[in-house]
């Protein structure tokens, strides 16, 4: 499965915009920190702002392997990552 998020690919940590936070509904410094990045309105506002969005922030895509291990009916997941 791929999956899409915003990374932060510069030193100085993940924020947004005011430009960005006004078109999420976003009002205060906690809710943008918090945000899920695999957010589909995150993303969008991304690609539509670009660099305005907010410095540094890039969409990447994951690939994402998923196993259902079954013992005796109990199941369990492992989740395996790999960068795209």
């Amino acid at each position: 499965m791929k999956v899409r998020m915003v990374l932060h690919k510069q030193y100085g940590g993940f924020s947004l915009s005011e430009a960005a936070k006004l078109e999420l509904g976003i009002t205060d410094y906690k809710s943008a920190r918090d945000i899920d990045r695999t957010d589909p309105e995150l993303i969008r506002v991304v690609e539509k702002l670009g660099n305005k969005a907010g410095d540094g922030l890039e969409i990447v895509t994951v690939n994402i392997e998923l196993e259902i291990e079954d013992h005796d009916g109990f199941e369990r997941v492992y989740v395996h990552g790999h960068e795209a």
